[in-house]
């Protein structure tokens, strides 16, 4: 039934995609992809096979290729003569990698109606194939399937009651327990794949910790301002923050539990519109972008991207934003470098989230005196230690699960 209508669905969207490219831009520049990429896999000469192992990694957007770029440079590592190919289904993902050319080819994975999924695998013609987290096609996997070639997905989380353990997604299940195996990224995951069946669940961890690990390793020049900004206070920064969470981190800067300390915000949304906003909500900051009164300033609004995940190396506890909005952003970068973490109410989509509360390392909130309390508990020397005692023993104990997946990888094409 389910597979009947998910045909259906595919057919249907097939129809209006060229009315979707008209007002979606997302899809307009995905459809321009496939059609630019089509001459390629029309290309009958590069269908020959070179001899190498044929290793294609799909993510569906920039975010699971974070998870898989340290999985794909572990393999170039370790099996240097694979052809890596690497897919994306966004342009999120496709148009920030795409034009490095760091693998053998990048590719948008077409939409999933039988031949067109069938004529990009028989051009791929992988030797095995990793698919990061859930986005999972029906006839993309079942044709993997059909050709014999191993299939992985990893970065996997499973959930009773979750996709894809919930009504709908238990129809994928009988293709997933065809896996070659599937790597999981927490203990509770092991337990419910084999509630469910799904009996080749490994516990290998999420890999985009050592791409968190690598990133808190390296050397970072910051400009002079920022140093002048802190100077010899303690610092609390906010990432990917929204409205709400920056509403509340207005309020904490008043207090006077904030008094030694300054605030440094990475807004998601860095437009003008909302930069609006956050000079009514700090009038006297300063910006990244015009720093001039940095060192009298008690907050500093970062208006540009790419700095965050580095920036939390200067940090003594980190806010993480989006708990107002539904689900918070990544709580793996700023745990990376070991300081206490605080984010609001909606956190159920981050396992990590969830395991560093059990372990005492960080605190939800729900209003402004909530986050004054989460605040002040973690200034306090001893919380504040065992925090960082209990991430350095998180990261310990997950540490290198992309040499853990190397080695499946290895076994699958023996």
């Amino acid at each position: 039934m389910i597979r009947s209508l998910y045909d259906i669905a595919i057919r249907l969207w097939l129809v209006v995609e060229p009315l979707m490219r008209r007002i979606i831009p997302a899809v307009a520049k995905r459809s321009s992809g496939i059609r630019a990429q089509k001459a390629l896999l029309e290309d009958r000469s590069l269908l020959k096979r070179s001899g190498k192992p044929v290793v294609w990694v799909h993510c569906a957007s920039l975010g699971e290729y974070e998870g898989a770029l340290p999985v794909l440079e572990t393999i170039r590592q370790h099996i240097p003569n694979a052809a890596i190919e690497v897919s994306f289904f966004s342009p999120s993902g496709y148009e920030r990698v795409q034009p490095h050319n760091n693998w053998h080819r990048t590719w948008y994975l077409p939409w999933d109606d039988y031949h067109s999924m069938r004529h990009f695998i028989d051009h791929i013609h992988p030797d095995i194939v990793l698919w990061a987290e859930y986005d999972w096609w029906w006839h993309a996997i079942e044709l993997i399937h059909q050709r014999h070639v191993p299939l992985i997905p990893f970065n996997v989380v499973l959930r009773p009651g979750k996709y894809p353990l919930n009504a709908i997604g238990r129809a994928w299940l009988p293709l997933l327990a065809k896996a070659f195996a599937i790597a999981v990224r927490d203990r509770r995951s092991v337990r419910a794949a084999m509630e469910y069946g799904l009996d080749r669940a490994q516990l290998i961890g999420y890999t985009r910790i050592d791409r968190v690990r690598q990133i808190a390793r390296q050397e970072i020049a910051f400009p002079t301002f920022v140093h002048d900004f802190i100077r010899d206070h303690r610092l609390l920064i906010a990432g990917s923050t929204w409205h709400k969470d920056e509403q509340l981190l207005a309020q904490l800067v008043q207090s006077d539990a904030f008094r030694q300390w300054k605030l440094l915000i990475a807004p998601h949304d860095v437009g003008s519109s909302h930069m609006r906003y956050l000079d009514r909500l700090f009038p006297s900051a300063c910006y990244w972008t015009r720093p001039n009164n940095a060192a009298q300033a008690r907050v500093l609004i970062v208006d540009t991207i790419g700095w965050l995940n580095k920036l939390y190396r200067l940090a003594d506890m980190a806010y993480v934003g989006g708990g107002f909005r539904g689900k918070i952003h990544s709580a793996l970068e700023p745990a990376a470098y070991e300081i206490p973490l605080l984010w609001g109410p909606s956190y159920a989509n981050s396992p990590e989230a969830q395991e560093f509360l059990q372990l005492g390392a960080a605190q939800a909130i729900s209003n402004a005196n909530a986050l004054l309390q989460a605040f002040e508990f973690f200034t306090q020397r001893t919380a504040h230690n065992r925090a960082r005692a209990a991430l350095k023993e998180y990261f310990e104990k997950y540490k290198h699960p992309s040499s853990k997946l190397l080695h499946l990888v290895q076994s699958a094409l023996q």
